[in-house]
């Protein structure tokens, strides 16, 4: 599975971020139906609400991570969750669901353009009492991540995350750089996964990620021209208020019964 380094090493980064988990099994409690994740990635979200009972859609354009989730997701499970290869810009189920989740700062990865196209998607899939939960970076945090630099290379004793890949027993180092556009409103970053074999090789993988950073009024627009409304916004997963502190904001939105 030489094929899936990427989402290996992935997986076992995103498997250290808890924090989101208990928010997101509410929603699903108070959720009358199946839910839609959009960017379910390797599957850390679709497999934690699937192990507690609730039928789970994840949706994402990169085979080799849908490949992933479905190669690891305990057999048990697996009655509990549909895997989609599909554009979240342009998806058609022909299903609606009461709860589309698309978290992790996914929905920053796109243009307006894009956006509106992911929102409009979400509208046509939402039911009509349904609600959408996306999470953004903060406009007001500078940074995404909590370290920046130069270049990978000058980050050596600086790691985001050291993790041990479950798979291989291999230690992981996680490494990220940031280059802010302001003037577009875009921070590209590039993330580097130093992996140790134990004859000491070092095997690195690249990805490299763009991230459009929105005011919380843009955002709000993109929603109102798509025929939704936000129902509240959050600051972190516990429902606290909004601070320059907040690494990310969560909309909460539903139909816009005007439109």
């Amino acid at each position: 599975m030489s094929h899936l380094q990427f989402p290996r090493l992935y997986s076992g980064y995103v498997a250290h971020f808890t924090e989101d988990l208990p928010l997101w099994r509410s929603l699903a409690s108070a959720a009358s139906g199946p839910i839609l994740e959009l960017g379910c990635g390797p599957g850390r979200i679709l497999a934690d609400l699937s192990s507690r009972g609730y039928t789970v859609t994840g949706l994402d354009n990169d085979p080799e991570m849908l490949e992933w989730a479905c190669s690891t997701l305990p057999n048990h499970l697996k009655d509990h969750i549909d895997l989609v290869e599909a554009d979240m810009r342009s998806f058609n189920l022909e299903q609606h669901f009461p709860l589309i989740l698309v978290p992790c700062n996914t929905f920053a990865y796109f243009s307006d353009q894009e956006a509106q196209s992911i929102l409009l998607c979400i509208r046509k899939h939402l039911t009509r009492e349904g609600q959408g939960v996306l999470v953004v970076p903060n406009p007001d945090q500078s940074t995404i991540l909590t370290t920046t630099g130069g270049e990978i290379e000058d980050l050596q004793d600086n790691p985001v995350l050291n993790y041990i890949e479950p798979l291989s027993g291999n230690p992981v180092q996680v490494f990220a750089v940031e280059k802010p556009d302001w003037k577009k409103r875009v921070i590209d970053v590039t993330w580097a996964f130093d992996e140790l074999f134990p004859e000491g090789k070092v095997q690195r993988t690249i990805k490299e990620i763009s991230y459009h950073i929105r005011s919380m009024e843009d955002t709000l627009s993109l929603m109102m021209n798509m025929g939704l409304r936000c129902k509240g916004m959050y600051g972190d997963y516990q429902y606290g208020p909004i601070r320059t502190t907040s690494g990310e904001i969560i909309f909460f939105l539903e139909h816009d019964m005007d439109r």
